[in-house]
């Protein structure tokens, strides 16, 4: 990590603000990144008490979850980083955008506490897949938006209904991932959740602005003339296709989270002796 920021450093400094996915910049913190897992692999394995027990990973519920995790969460912040986005496209004031985005944290304000007590009941792996239908449901609403005729209530109730998705399926998960794991690793289990949270996080801000610029410019060079000044119509193209491609990765999360209820009910728990040895 220390050697990754380095040298993302001194590029920065030599190359200024010209950052991209193919620069220097760009290939030596891809590069680096690489090379360090790979290390950070082998030093493990080989270590009799390692920082982290690679074979938690060898736990087909707990990498499940993992994956699940990480595919919502990047649909996650492509509607979140999106919105205020789609908004100021469709000539929104920034007062009315953030009474707009607040919808989805109140939800799930609500929600969370709902989807952990349905948790303790049934199988949390029912409530996470429902819960990532309901999520899906409302990305696939936000891409369907028509370009010339939404208001700000359309996306006030849509990010209320995954609010809703996402309290049941957070709070589920993470009793999934927590109680796959040995009761003496659930602490490393649960740091290795947030970490994959965080790329998850990452990965939809990063897809979010990289897709949604190219293919407002595609729509952009498309149309030939527009309708209303005042709407970027071609912005509000590109940040819908980013929501259908935020679809299909939160689809993806449903399917897991399906084929867990499955999996968990035959394996509860995933042994790991509390000893180094191996």
């Amino acid at each position: 990590m220390t050697l990754t920021f380095l040298i993302s450093l001194l590029y920065y400094l030599n190359q200024g603000s010209n950052i991209g996915w193919l620069s220097k910049t760009g290939l030596a913190l891809i590069i680096t990144s690489i090379v360090s897992l790979v290390t950070f692999i082998y030093v493990e394995k080989r270590n009799s008490e390692p920082m982290l027990d690679l074979r938690l990973f060898s736990n087909k519920i707990f990498v499940s979850g993992l994956l699940s995790t990480f595919l919502y969460f990047a649909s996650q912040m492509v509607m979140v980083f999106l919105a205020p986005v789609l908004l100021n496209a469709a000539n929104y004031s920034s007062k009315v955008t953030g009474f707009t985005v607040i919808a989805f944290p109140v939800s799930m304000l609500i929600f969370a506490s709902v989807g952990g007590h349905l948790s303790d009941r049934i199988n949390p792996d029912i409530v996470s897949t429902i819960g990532a239908a309901i999520a899906g449901l409302s990305i696939f609403l936000i891409g369907t938006l028509p370009p010339l005729s939404f208001s700000n209530v359309d996306l006030i109730w849509r990010m209320f209904i995954f609010g809703i998705g996402g309290g049941l399926f957070e709070t589920s998960v993470s009793v999934t991932l927590l109680s796959s794991a040995p009761e003496h690793m659930r602490g490393v289990a649960s740091g290795i959740w947030a970490m994959v949270k965080n790329m998850g996080m990452v990965f939809g801000v990063t897809i979010s602005s990289t897709l949604s610029s190219l293919r407002s410019e595609y729509h952009r060079q498309s149309l030939i003339s527009a309708v209303n000044e005042l709407i970027d119509i071609a912005t509000i193209q590109g940040v819908k296709d980013v929501h259908m491609l935020a679809f299909v990765l939160i689809a993806l999360c449903a399917l897991l989270s399906l084929l867990r209820i499955k999996a968990s009910s035959e394996k509860k728990t995933f042994s790991i002796e509390k000893s180094g040895t191996r």
